[in-house]
């Protein structure tokens, strides 16, 4: 009997050391998955924004336009990224209306153009994708003239 408790034991033992190593396992992978995908996104919207910054804020028509800007963000933060990852990790939605966007920021409504392919939302408390766009485009409606900007409830005919 204590020979086949023993043996039991040790069979249990490998068991569980097994289980254990298979847990941290996925469990790293987990967690590197879930940071790059937050710093991804991150990059994306920061990307995004230097296009509309420098195309008169123009939504880009797909990830081709956005490789300049990409270029950009590698020239001052270094390349934590392949651009065909960020392409691989992240959507962005390519028939965005910007003056319609605007309109809803300037209501205070939600909007998703980026998100991540696999359907997680990882992201750091103050760079979710979708805020930076709308925190960009609320700096740039805020930068225009008092006389420029138009209530998005009044109608205007002519």
């Amino acid at each position: 009997m204590d020979k086949r408790f023993s043996k039991l034991a040790k069979w249990t033992l490998l068991a569980a050391c097994v289980a254990c190593v298979a847990w941290a396992f996925f469990a790293y992978r987990s967690m590197d998955a879930t940071i790059r995908n937050a710093y991804a996104q991150w990059w994306v919207a920061d990307i995004v924004t230097l296009h509309l910054e420098a195309n008169d804020e123009s939504w880009p028509n797909s990830w081709d336009e956005l490789r300049d800007d990409y270029d950009t963000c590698v020239k001052t933060s270094g390349r934590p990224w392949s651009f065909e990852e960020l392409s691989q990790r992240v959507i962005v939605n390519w028939n965005v209306d910007t003056i319609k966007l605007k309109k809803v920021v300037a209501d205070g409504s939600d909007f998703r153009v980026i998100w991540l392919r696999d359907g997680t939302t990882s992201y750091w408390k103050s760079s979710e994708p979708n805020r930076i766009i709308r925190d960009y485009l609320r700096s740039k409606m805020n930068e225009q003239p008092a006389d420029a900007r138009v209530p998005t409830n009044i109608e205007i005919s002519h």
